[in-house]
């Protein structure tokens, strides 16, 4: 049986084992390449940002392990004239283990991270979706944005 569930500080080095198969899988890397101090990097960010709930992780469990986690990043904007809240979320971290794909654990996440996002206030979610993804995200309801991000690496 899977349990999806919030995050804690307990959870820390499953996240960032997840973390880093995602980073390693996106990017095709292999593991060997994940620098030295990353692990101790993305601990002190889940440390500080599950602490201060401007990262909210939601996880899938299962007999204690985590096969899958993804996770909301709370930010605040300046209020648009129309917009309901400042408060936006940009959904980050969404991976499953490959063993554990296929079974809707990632639309189980999903729908309690908009859940936690409906809590907290945030007016809007954004992502960036790979396409073995993009299925999973249409089906709880994003869409295209009207107009193209754009991104500049510094």
């Amino acid at each position: 049986m899977i349990t999806i569930r919030l995050a804690t500080l307990d959870d820390l080095d499953q996240l960032i084992h997840l973390r880093i198969l995602m980073q390693t899988e996106v990017n095709e890397a292999p593991l060997d390449r994940v620098p030295p101090d990353y692990a101790e990097k993305a601990k002190k960010y889940f440390t500080k940002s599950l602490k201060e709930k401007t990262y909210i992780g939601i996880v899938a469990e299962h007999e204690n392990t985590l096969v899958a986690a993804c996770g909301l990043v709370l930010y605040e904007k300046p209020p648009g004239i129309f917009a309901k809240s400042n408060v936006h979320g940009y959904v980050s971290n969404v991976y499953t283990l490959p063993e554990w794909r296929r079974r809707g654990i990632g639309h189980r996440m999903m729908d309690r991270m908009i859940e936690e996002a409906r809590k907290a206030g945030a007016e809007k979610l954004q992502l960036g979706a790979t396409s073995d993804g993009r299925n999973v995200y249409g089906k709880v309801g994003f869409k295209n944005p009207a107009f193209q991000y754009m991104e500049l690496k510094l």
